[in-house]
């Protein structure tokens, strides 16, 4: 379980980095002209931005699934600051934690004693681009966001093309260029799908379902579906979130202090340990 559990997480962090604030150039191809007015399309984008929920801090519970397994997860994140993301399968005893800050990435086995830091610098030189906790957040959250810098707004509109998808609208980054991003839009302009391609075999997708309203302001959804495809026979995975509580504002402090008690190993024999 906690094997399945770490390869997932790995393939997820991977998939963001890999795609999320890509460094490398676009493929310029032939664009096309959007199927929806300006107008129209301004009208709808507005809506889907007040439907971000607006928030410092947030708590959130859910039961994780991979296949047939299943894990309590809690996830705790402060808004553009800080993410965490602790497994507790058995019982409620935390046994997997990871977490991220703008320098930094932290994974500590506390099962077994074993913890790897590693600076974002330093993962960004191995594989292209860099982790993002803005578009992270969004997407936990099931909400839109731009591929780099800080989260969506109003002005960034023209950044993106619109479509029509039988009853659902597509907003996405221009036709044939890459990193791309797509956003599937419902009737009442709640996020239903994101999908983010390299354009290489890179794929992440994530499906949102049975949303609700947030405490403060915006939609939430009440169950993800996310789907994983990387180069390499590791990185195909399917995994969900469901029971998804969400306690706004909820006072915590990050802690990223590692115990004398913890083995410190480097980031990528960590990974090493657990992908074989």
């Amino acid at each position: 379980m906690k094997r399945a559990i770490i390869v997932t997480t790995g393939a997820l962090l991977l998939a963001v980095i890999l795609g999320l604030e890509s460094c490398r150039t676009a493929k310029d191809l032939a664009d096309k002209d959007p199927s929806m007015s300006y107008t129209a399309g301004k009208g709808l984008y507005e809506a889907l931005l007040a439907e971000i929920p607006d928030y410092d801090k947030v708590s959130i519970k859910c039961l994780f699934t991979l296949g047939n397994l299943s894990s309590r997860a809690q996830v705790r994140m402060i808004k553009g600051e800080f993410v965490q993301v602790s497994f507790m399968p058995v019982l409620g005893i935390e046994m997997l934690r990871l977490m991220l800050t703008p320098d930094s990435i932290y994974v500590m086995d506390r099962l077994n004693g074993i913890a790897a830091v590693e600076a974002v610098s330093a993962l960004s030189q191995k594989i292209p681009g860099g982790a993002g906790i803005p578009q992270i957040q969004s997407l936990l959250l099931g909400a839109p966001f731009k591929l780099s810098g800080n989260n969506i707004t109003e002005n960034d509109y023209d950044k993106f093309r619109w479509s029509t998808d039988g009853d659902k609208t597509v907003l996405h980054t221009p036709y044939g260029k890459y990193p791309e991003l797509k956003f599937t839009v419902g009737k009442d302009a709640d996020l239903a799908q994101t999908h983010l391609s390299d354009g290489e075999g890179n794929t992440l997708i994530s499906t949102y379902s049975m949303r609700k309203k947030a405490k403060t302001g915006g939609s939430v959804p009440g169950e993800v579906s996310i789907t994983i495809s990387l180069p390499g026979k590791y990185f195909a995975v399917k995994a969900g979130m469901n029971e998804i509580t969400y306690d706004w504002e909820k006072t915590f402090e990050p802690d990223t202090a590692i115990s004398k008690r913890y083995t410190r190993i480097s980031f990528d024999d960590f990974i090493k340990t657990y992908i074989k």
